[in-house]
């Protein structure tokens, strides 16, 4: 074995019984793996690649996010405590669709949703739009050390400098009503494709506060525009009835 496998497998027992703490271990986690990569860890606030990175609109209404950890030219990543279900995926897809539309054009060319210390899920991105839900690549953290391809492919993104945007002239913070109507429905349909997932759950859940911002955008976007509205755009009591016929 290489010292990077052995290094990898090392990390992979240290961890194999750890009790995640999101927002703790990402930062312990993402750093000792850097270490048995042979990598450069992030760095503080303010280097472009960091823990906790601030996205500031421009334009109409200031808003901002936060991204777990952020890499400028090479990546954007969602960390969870653990993503254990299609719909935990989903729900980390759509976050990091919506950072990719907050930044635009100057949008990193991979997006990585991380499950700590198990697994790391990974999409391509163009043009500050993650390629589909399907087109993507999940890696074992845990069995990392016996895949050479798969290390490989991590180090490559990880530690390599990424390339640059497609598009040199950056276009922070993409609205709705910037979409083309094809770009609108195709969101709507996504949107409304993980509304529905969260709907269908074993146990009664809603999507977050952020997604449910977007949905509202989306939902007035398509009525301004007098195109059909979301299959499921119903009202919450109709949604609670929905799911109580079911049980």
């Amino acid at each position: 074995m290489s010292n990077i496998q052995v290094r990898l497998q090392s990390l992979a027992e240290q961890w194999n019984q750890a009790q995640i703490r999101e927002r703790i271990d990402l930062q312990n986690y993402m750093g000792a793996l850097c270490v048995a990569l042979g990598i450069e860890p992030p760095g503080p606030g303010g280097s472009g690649y960091e823990y906790e990175y601030r996205i500031v609109s421009s334009g109409r209404g200031a808003k901002s996010l936060r991204i777990d950890l952020y890499k400028t030219h090479a990546y954007l990543l969602e960390a969870k405590g653990q993503i254990d279900t299609e719909s935990k995926m989903q729900a980390a897809y759509m976050q990091l669709q919506r950072y990719a539309r907050f930044i635009g054009n100057s949008a990193p060319p991979y997006a990585l949703a991380l499950a700590v210390a198990k697994q790391i899920t990974i999409w391509e991105t163009k043009m500050g739009r993650i390629s589909d839900f399907s087109a993507r690549r999940t890696i074992s953290l845990r069995t990392l050390h016996a895949s050479p391809s798969d290390t490989e492919l991590l180090l490559s993104i990880l530690g390599g400098q990424g390339r640059k945007p497609a598009e040199a002239s950056p276009r922070p913070h993409m609205t709705v009503d910037e979409l083309s109507d094809d770009e609108l429905e195709t969101m709507a349909l996504e949107m409304d494709l993980m509304e529905q997932r969260a709907l269908r759950g074993p146990r009664f859940s809603l999507v977050g506060f952020e997604e449910t911002t977007l949905l509202w955008e989306i939902d007035r976007e398509l009525a301004r525009r007098g195109l059909l509205p979301r299959p499921s755009q119903r009202s919450l009591f109709t949604k609670l009835g929905v799911w109580w016929k079911r049980k």
